[in-house]
This record gives C-alpha cells, structure tokens and sequence, in this order.
C-alpha cells in the first residue's frame, strides 16, 4: 500500500537549478529537460572541482544530500548555510568514528517475515564488499571460497541471534570458531554448527554457504580459506570500528526520503583502509532508498530527492551494480554526481564496459581538464576536437556537454558570485582580511 504522499509531486520533487559553470544553469526538473540529473565531474588534483561544482550545487540545493568528504573539512565549511536553508546535517565519519553518527550495515539486509528468511542478495552485496578487491591468489576458487564463508558467517549471525547481536562483533567471534577446524584432527565447533542448522533447516543459506567454502576442501586448503577471510575481518577488530558500528545512535537512511538532511561521509584520501565501509554505505543506501521508493512511495518516486555527491569515486573500493544503478535511479527521484580524475581511473576500477556505462548514464558532463589522453579523447570526440587542444585548454575554462545539446565552451563557476556566499565562513574570513589590511594601510598612511 503507497502511504508516503505529497501534496505538490512536481515542485518538491523538481524544485531548484544545479550550477554547472558561470552563466549555465540546469533545472532538476526532469519533465522539463527530459534529461537525467546525473553530472560527471571530470579533473584532476587541484582543478578546483570542490570549489567550481560540489560547493556551489551545496548552496544551491533543495533535496537531501549524501557527500563524500575526503578532507573532513567540507561539513565544517557548508554546515552554517544548510542549517539556514533547513537542513538537518550528520555525519558519518570513517576517520574519527568516535565523533561520527553510527552505522550498522546489518540494519539493511531485508528480512521477509512471512518467510522467516533474510535477504541472500543483500547478504552477498555484504560479503563481496567486505571481502574487497584484493584479491591473494590468480586462482578464483581463493576468492570465491573465502567470500562463501563470509557470507555463511553473516547468515549464522542472522539465523541464530537475537537482533541486538546482529554485528560484525559477533561475525568474528564466529569466525573464532572456524579456526579450530582440523586441529589434532576434531571437527571445528563452527562446523557442529552448521550441521545442527541443517539439521533444523535443510534449506539454511549459512550452512549452504558453508559447504560450498569447506566440505570438499583438504585440511591444507581449508587453513588458506580461513586465514585470507581472517584477513579480511581483521579490518574490523579496531575498538573505534566497533563503536561505530555497534553503536545505538545510527543512521537512517530513510531519514533522507523523508525530510531534508545533509550526510558528510567522511573517508581520508590517504588511507584507504576504510574505503570498503564507506562503499557499502553506499551500496545500501542505494538500494534500500530504491525499495522504499518502489513499495511505499506514490507514483514510485521518493518524498524527498535524494541526491549523491561522490567525490573520489574512482579511487575506493567498487560500489557492487553502481553500473545498473545509475540506469535506473531517474524514476524514483534520485541522482548522483560523479567526481572522478580521469576516465582511465573509473576503467581500472569498474572495467571498460561498466565504466562506459556509467558515463553514458550521466547526461551532464563537466570537464575541467587535466593530463590523461583517455579522457582528452573521450572529450575531444564529443566536442569535435583535437587532443591536443582539450589538453591545452586554458585552466579558467572547462568544457560542458549536456545530452540535446552542442557542447559548449564555459568559464568555471566563481563562488564568491552565489548570493548565499556570505553564509559561509571564508567569507567572514576574508572581509576580516580585508578589514585588516585597509587599517594597516590607513595606518602606513598615516
């Protein structure tokens, strides 16, 4: 049953422009361009496409935001103007978790009730992540081995502990008991487990999970599976992590469908440690803002719009189907801005064909310069010209290329030029400088 209603679809669900470039504005109303809300930022280290693009469209905005914050200086900066434009602003902080809102991925695997079963595709999203991308061995069978484990482990969790227990605590004091497996020849307490769950349930998914990783593997083998899921886990044994993600103050993300909220997700462009939490953040948030839009939301579109703001986002660990999502986010009011260094980043990350997907998925492109020949072809195709004068195109101009249109040659965006700069606090810092310096003048003159 469709509860979530609203009293004006189109305004609160189109409301605002996005600032692209000086002079060059874009609706958010997707009846109206008949085009998608997705931008893709393209520039290098120092091209200013925080300064150009993400803080501008932060100014500008009307729907909820969920940011990247490489630096951690971001909320800081745009917290004084979205609480005056009526935000509520959270922050979920990979680098400082003590001061950060808590996250608990486990809230977001969907549990059937008339079935009694959890979600397997949510729980294999959760594995795959939380396994990550490097990878030990040449051999799939490594891989996939260990990433069965991880998902018998996370259905254990599940199937045989009460919701408060349902972490990534209790994920490694499982896991604690499949170490035991093969020593002075006994069975491991992990594998008496499992057989009781099959036992109760011929169709238990950890069990299942489990078999596929061990049952057929020498004692040797089993070891090798263990100690590269151990490896994995071990990300997760810091005391800091754990508050994180075991504590009661967590985010919701249906909070951001629901009224309008800034989330800053804060991750160090240094260490990367982290980077597979902040992409299953974003994995899930994806997904379950698309479930509520599709089974509680009117004409299947959030209240709310939300919008991503993904900075960095070649250089984290991959978002599982990003490819498939951004082809179908349009409908339920959601968007993403991409904010990359160079198309060769996203095709080592993503692979050619998900990365061209991705790029074809965004109707609106900024290209703010840069060094690598891939993306200079790639913007000197769409703009009949040669790589070489998009690699020398002067560092004050950027090209935009809006799907319907001709490209088009811009000047970057001046924030000091948005009416609601004033709010921010280098403005208050730099009309402190300048009062300063014309006292130091008056005073010279004097």
């Amino acid at each position: 049953m469709k509860t979530k209603k609203r009293k004006k679809f189109a305004s609160l669900r189109n409301e605002g422009q996005r600032i692209l470039a000086q002079g060059e504005f874009v609706s958010n109303d997707t009846f109206a361009t008949g085009s998608n809300n997705n931008d893709l930022v393209i520039g290098p280290t120092g091209a200013g496409k925080t300064r150009y693009y993400v803080k501008p469209n932060l100014l500008n905005a009307s729907e909820s935001l969920v940011v990247t914050d490489t630096k951690g200086s971001l909320k800081e900066e745009m917290e004084p103007a979205l609480r005056e434009a009526g935000y509520e602003v959270l922050k979920l902080d990979l680098t400082d978790p003590a001061n950060s809102i808590g996250y608990n991925p486990f809230d977001y695997i969907e549990y059937d009730e008339a079935s009694d079963e959890y979600n397997q595709k949510d729980i294999m999203s959760f594995a795959e992540i939380l396994y990550g991308e490097n990878h030990i061995s040449k051999d799939p069978y490594w891989d996939e081995a260990g990433k069965a484990l991880l998902r018998s482990l996370i259905s254990c969790v599940l199937e045989t502990t009460v919701r408060e227990d349902h972490n990534t605590y209790s994920v490694r004091k499982l896991f604690e008991l499949v170490k035991a497996e093969g020593k002075n020849g006994k069975a491991s307490p992990y594998l008496g487990l499992m057989k009781k769950l099959e036992e109760a349930d011929p169709d238990s998914y950890a069990a299942a999970q489990y078999n596929y990783a061990m049952s057929e593997s020498v004692e040797n083998t089993s070891n090798c599976v263990r100690m590269m899921t151990g490896n994995r886990l071990a990300y997760y044994v810091a005391k800091e992590i754990d508050e994180l993600l075991n504590q009661k103050d967590r985010i919701d993300i249906l909070q951001l469908a629901k009224k309008k909220t800034a989330l800053f997700v804060t991750i160090s462009d240094m260490d990367r440690s982290q980077d597979m939490l902040a992409n299953l953040f974003y994995s899930q948030a994806l997904q379950t803002l698309c479930r509520y839009a599709d089974r509680e939301c009117e004409d299947h579109c959030l209240p709310v719009p939300v919008r991503f703001i993904l900075d960095d986002f070649a250089t984290n660990a991959r978002i599982p189907d990003f490819d498939n999502h951004i082809s179908v986010i349009r409908s339920r009011g959601i968007a993403v801005s991409i904010i990359l260094q160079s198309q060769t980043q996203l095709e080592k990350l993503y692979g050619s064909a998900d990365a061209t997907t991705i790029l074809n998925g965004c109707d609106t492109v900024l290209y703010l310069g840069g060094q690598d020949l891939k993306t200079a072809n790639y913007i000197g195709t769409r703009t009949d010209m040669t790589d070489f004068s998009i690699l020398t195109m002067p560092l004050s101009q950027a090209w935009l290329l809006q799907r319907g249109k001709k490209p088009k040659l811009v000047r970057r965006y001046e924030l000091e030029k948005h009416p609601r700069y004033g709010l921010l606090p280098e403005a208050g810092a730099k009309k402190e400088r300048k009062e300063v310096s014309k006292k130091a003048k008056k005073a010279f003159a004097d």
